[in-house]
């Protein structure tokens, strides 16, 4: 079996994904007469959720790309494959909603926590994809091994500062926020990774 079914599924989950996050973005409606500085008290609350649904935007959009550059280098999809990739699919449509808990949330250690095991989740199940694949003779015959080692690396390496995000939530879950981008900027700097993607493209 191809990989293009199950990539256009893909696609389309990752896209509803995304654009359910910017629904939870909307000013509450004010009562008719209201000062200007009323309105600009009510956008000036946004500020928690723009800066989660931001984060989030790009989160999702990162393991879009993950997922599109991991699928370039698949050969054949069977059935387990299938379900592994269901199971990805799964946590990404939680993202709108940890998101939208952490943006209403965003000093509680509750929603902290919820957003960070979503997360980790979703990378956890991104390495069950490449993991399964890699073993079971799934990829391109002619597939880099130093890509292969590269994206273990690149994949598991968010879950141990999600998991600091969320233990340092029991100190201060406003700082825990910050962590979060701070992962969020590191799979964003070009690695060695990037220049072998470039290579095989």
């Amino acid at each position: 079996m191809t990989t293009q079914r199950l990539e256009a599924l893909s696609d389309g989950v990752f896209a509803v994904a995304i654009t359910l996050l910017a629904l939870d973005v909307r000013v509450l409606q004010l009562p008719v007469g209201a000062t200007e500085t009323a309105l600009y008290d009510a956008v000036l609350a946004l500020a928690p959720k723009f800066f989660t649904y931001l984060m989030t935007f790009v989160l999702v959009g990162m393991f879009w790309i993950a997922h599109h550059r991991m699928f370039t280098a698949i050969q054949h999809v069977d059935r387990a494959l299938l379900w592994f990739n269901i199971n990805l699919l799964l946590w990404i449509c939680l993202l709108p909603l940890s998101a939208s808990a952490l943006g209403a949330y965003h000093g509680y250690r509750t929603s902290v926590i919820i957003y960070g095991l979503n997360v980790i989740l979703v990378g956890q199940s991104l390495f069950g994809i490449w993991y399964y694949v890699c073993t079971r003779g799934l990829l391109h015959p002619h597939t880099d091994p130093e890509l292969i080692r590269l994206s273990y690396w690149r994949i598991l390496v968010g879950s141990p500062i999600y998991l600091l995000g969320i233990a340092i939530s029991f100190w201060n879950p406003r700082v825990s926020s910050w962590v979060y981008l701070a992962a969020l900027i590191m799979y964003l700097l070009p690695g060695k990774i990037d220049r072998h993607f470039s290579k095989a493209s």
